[in-house]
């Protein structure tokens, strides 16, 4: 028997959530479709990997106030199963609707629970649906709240077609030449505060020479690399001399991921 429901807001969509004697539990059709994935191909999955993901049939108040079955797994599980989800396979409308959930959509669950961060205010679940008013009122909303995703789906259609386009270009771009693509993308950013904007996301510091230098985490992930040349240098005393040099650049999986990251900035 639950004990509690709520429903959690998240980026225009609503997920149904439920506190049981065993813990907190996701619905998870709600969740499948707020991503625009099919629920029964992940009814098939979630069925057929049963005891990987601890998914039961919880009795649940559902939208329309009637009281039903609803599949659900545990919160703690759910980080596994979206990670099982492959933004490359699905629709490009849907890909960054899908990524979006896996890079934040656990961690508004978690702190909305365990009192990390509030969310909202826990209201009741479900509206009273004898009170023709209230439920009109309640439907009209539901309507608002879908009609404004979709309308934020839309809009970020460009910011889609910019990283596939990212994505398929490979090579190393120095960092004034990425503020570039950023600038005429739509991420307003020069050279200067995008190195400000490394060293804000600790993706950079300064090393003793007062240079920015990667921090070797992120030289792992293989977003950036060092472009190796030499120049001739000119001697007070006249003559030259040969100077080994490196220059920062950005890689292809760089541009692609940071995009990413900074392109969700101008959607929240």
């Amino acid at each position: 028997m639950s004990e509690k429901q709520a429903l959690i807001e998240f980026h225009g969509d609503q997920i149904q959530t439920v506190r049981t004697e065993n813990g907190i539990f996701v619905a998870m059709k709600p969740v499948v479709e707020n991503m625009g994935l099919t629920w029964q191909s992940q009814l098939e999955k979630l069925k057929s990997q049963k005891e990987k993901y601890n998914y039961n049939d919880i009795v649940m108040v559902a939208k329309d106030g009637k009281s039903r079955d609803m599949g659900c797994i545990p919160l703690r599980k759910l980080t596994g199963w979206l990670f099982s989800i492959n933004p490359d396979k699905v629709l490009p409308i849907l890909k960054l609707k899908v990524e979006q959930y896996q890079e934040e959509c656990f961690h508004v669950l978690h702190d909305y629970w365990f009192n990390k961060k509030p969310v909202q205010k826990e209201t009741a679940l479900i509206p009273d649906f004898t009170n023709p008013a209230e439920a009109a009122e309640a439907w009209a909303k539901q309507f608002r709240e879908k009609e404004k995703a979709q309308l934020e789906l839309k809009e970020a259609e460009p910011k889609i077609a910019f990283a596939e386009h990212m994505e398929k270009t490979p090579d190393s771009i120095s960092v004034g030449a990425f503020s570039k693509y950023l600038r005429k993308n739509g991420y307003d950013i020069g050279p200067k505060k995008l190195f400000q904007k490394f060293r804000d996301l600790k993706y950079f510091r300064y090393n003793e020479k007062r240079v920015n230098e990667p921090y070797q985490r992120v030289m792992d992930y293989g977003w950036f690399e060092y472009n190796q040349f030499t120049k001739d240098v000119e001697l007070n005393e006249g003559g030259t001399k040969v100077q080994h040099c490196s220059k920062i650049m950005v890689t292809g999986k760089g541009q692609v991921s940071i995009t990413k990251i900074l392109l969700r900035e101008l959607e929240r």
